[in-house]
């Protein structure tokens, strides 16, 4: 099953709550006044903060937009908030971006586009995007189906802490030959290399 990063909520103030761990520092006084019940005025000062680039607000403000709390649901702006803070490298919005072209949210579905997304996001050590990964590869969503590739994703989440990897990992090794098994450790080092948690602002491309 493909997971999603996207903070969750039924208000904007239960959103707010959820998201000040990670914006407080650079938001400040606006979460005062979104948590203080003006979801109003907290809108008006994030879209501010987005506006001058923010890649938090501008996570934020997707996030209104996609689940439609206190303003019109908006699939086309919750993307273009969440591709602004992805071209600035922020990990969120890099795993939602890939998560909107796997659904087809506010941008045509594309199952390709959306790996090479999680991709970028899988290499700042996202763990959702690193286990969407697997998953697709699995599935062969946008990829071409690879078990061996699937179980290196899963087992790089793994080692990274991720409960829901670990098991997926586990599945699939039980379906995997000795040597199908070494080969895709063998491709977790390789990987492992490719992460740097501090890439400049990403792009668009094909990269895999």
């Amino acid at each position: 099953m493909i997971r999603s990063t996207a903070t969750g909520g039924i208000t904007a103030v239960l959103l707010v709550t959820s998201f000040a761990i990670s914006a407080k520092a650079a938001i400040g006084d606006s979460l005062v006044v979104a948590q203080s019940g003006k979801p109003e005025a907290a809108f008006s000062r994030f879209r501010v903060r987005a506006a001058t680039g923010d890649s938090n607000a501008q996570i934020y403000l997707g996030e209104l937009y996609r689940h439609g709390l206190d303003i019109t649901w908006d699939a086309h702006k919750a993307f273009g908030w969440h591709l602004k803070a992805a071209q600035q490298g922020n990990i969120t919005g890099l795993s939602n971006v890939g998560s909107a072209y796997f659904y087809g949210l506010g941008v045509p579905l594309d199952y390709s586009e959306a790996s090479v997304w999680y991709l970028k996001a899988a290499r700042k050590g996202d763990p959702t995007a690193i286990s969407n990964l697997g998953t697709m590869y699995m599935n062969g969503y946008g990829v071409s189906r690879d078990p061996v590739r699937a179980y290196m994703w899963f087992t790089i989440g793994a080692h990274l802490g991720d409960s829901d990897a670990r098991a997926q990992s586990s599945d699939v090794r039980n379906r995997l030959t000795t040597l199908e098994i070494q080969k895709a450790l063998d491709l977790v080092n390789d990987q492992l290399a490719k992460f740097n948690p501090l890439t400049t602002p990403a792009q668009g491309g094909t990269e895999r």
